[in-house]
């Protein structure tokens, strides 16, 4: 006999007994009908209107593109940057950092630094000065670097952090350093300039260009009120005035204190290409400037400096200097080698003229270059010494290379070389003082 089935009443929880064969009990309770299997209603699932679909994948676009551009915006200055936009450069001013410490090892002038940059500090008498050198690792690699040196001693007072050597192979672009009060500027051929403290070696903001600078000019007087600032060449024509001291930029012309007379090239200079000595191409004109000459004497340039002027040429193959006095008319005539030797057949292309004396690097014979001083008045041979550490005339290289840049100083001479190495002199007599690099 099959047993009745007991189900609960859904309406008031009495059991209620179904028998066999039924498929509907009722409760005696409340009188309700009580099924054998409940009835499950199962209610379709509502779609979500089109509308609200769109919407959420709308936002979620919008965040992700509002992302993807504050990224955008939060990256540096490019060097592919459009030209209408300003070249402010991003600028920090991180706490004073402490000078790295002189680098041990083999040193060597670097040779596209050329010439040093003189500062206002002395030491013993002699002003200190900041160049670009590289230092041997003792395994296989130089390293460069920009650092300051002790006038007296030549040794290295402080240093910037290395630079990247294969930076410095890009055609037109070298190192650069400017002295701007108590600071001064390097571009190390990077985009970016680093402003150090010049007694310390701190370094006191880094400022980020569009592209290399390939030229840096600053006030006559930078020790003026307001003069903080630097006009900078940039090498892709973005050329900017800087403010040191609050590191805003704002794209300019060449300022009239940056003003080089004469010339449609600035980088080059009025001189041409083959006149060495950058420092001075300022204050040179082409040979074609010089005043009617003696026969047999060609000019090749012309260095002036305020009232005076000099001519550098050859009379018969040899090489002369030529003082300009009154009228425009030459007043004397200097062989720059005065025996029978038989010299290079070129013009001095590694000279200055400062104040009343003439410096100039000229070859003897081939692998024995000298250093001359004449007096710019008279033509009068005041020093004439051969240039420490070389045995290279200014064509010939025998692996120690050539003079390549001369700045002249109230007590010093430094004339810089190809080879790796800068020579210093007393500007009084010519005596050497040392060699910083390979002698």
């Amino acid at each position: 006999m099959t047993e009745p089935l007991l189900l609960t009443c859904q309406k008031c929880g009495e059991r209620v007994r179904i028998r066999a064969g039924e498929d509907l009990g009722r409760c005696e309770a409340c009188n309700s009908l009580v099924p054998r299997v409940p009835v499950v209603v199962v209610r379709p699932t509502q779609e979500e209107p089109l509308s609200f679909r769109l919407v959420l994948i709308g936002s979620l676009v919008l965040l992700a593109a509002g992302a993807f551009a504050m990224r955008r915006l939060r990256r540096p200055l490019d060097a592919d940057s459009s030209a209408s936009a300003p070249p402010q450069p991003t600028y920090t001013a991180p706490p004073e950092t402490p000078p790295e410490t002189a680098p041990a090892g083999e040193l060597a002038w670097d040779p596209d630094a050329r010439a040093p940059v003189l500062l206002p500090t002395e030491h013993s008498g002699a002003e200190d000065f900041f160049g670009f050198f590289r230092v041997w690792d003792g395994r296989s690699a130089w390293t460069a670097y920009g650092g300051a040196f002790n006038g007296a001693t030549l040794a290295t007072l402080w240093r910037t952090e290395a630079i990247d050597p294969q930076l410095l192979k890009r055609e037109g672009v070298v190192p650069l350093a400017a002295v701007v009060g108590s600071s001064i500027v390097v571009s190390d051929a990077t985009p970016t300039l680093r402003v150090f403290d010049l007694a310390t070696g701190n370094k006191l903001s880094t400022l980020r260009m569009a592209d290399a600078v390939v030229e840096i000019c600053k006030p006559k007087d930078a020790t003026a009120a307001g003069a903080a600032r630097v006009w900078v060449h940039v090498a892709d024509e973005q050329n900017a005035l800087i403010d040191l001291e609050s590191g805003k930029a704002a794209f300019a012309p060449r300022p009239s204190w940056c003003d080089v007379a004469g010339s449609k090239d600035v980088r080059g200079g009025p001189c041409h290409e083959d006149f060495k000595n950058v420092a001075a191409r300022a204050a040179c004109l082409p040979g074609v400037e010089a005043p009617a000459l003696e026969e047999g004497a060609v000019a090749d340039y012309v260095l002036k400096d305020g009232p005076r002027a000099v001519v550098l040429g050859t009379k018969d193959a040899h090489p002369i200097a030529i003082g300009v006095g009154p009228g425009f008319k030459a007043s004397w005539v200097t062989p720059l080698v005065a025996d029978g030797t038989k010299p290079l057949p070129e013009a001095p292309h590694v000279a200055e003229l400062w104040g009343d004396r003439l410096y100039a690097v000229y070859g003897k014979v081939y692998f024995d270059a000298r250093v001359v001083a004449l007096d710019a008045e008279s033509g009068k041979r005041i020093w004439d010494v051969p240039l420490v550490g070389s045995v290279t005339g200014t064509l010939g290289d025998s692996g120690r290379g050539t003079a390549r840049g001369l700045v002249v100083s109230k007590s010093r001479v430094y004339v810089s070389r190809s080879g790796g190495g800068l020579d210093v002199f007393d500007a009084a007599d010519g005596k050497a003082v040392g060699t910083i690099g390979k002698k």
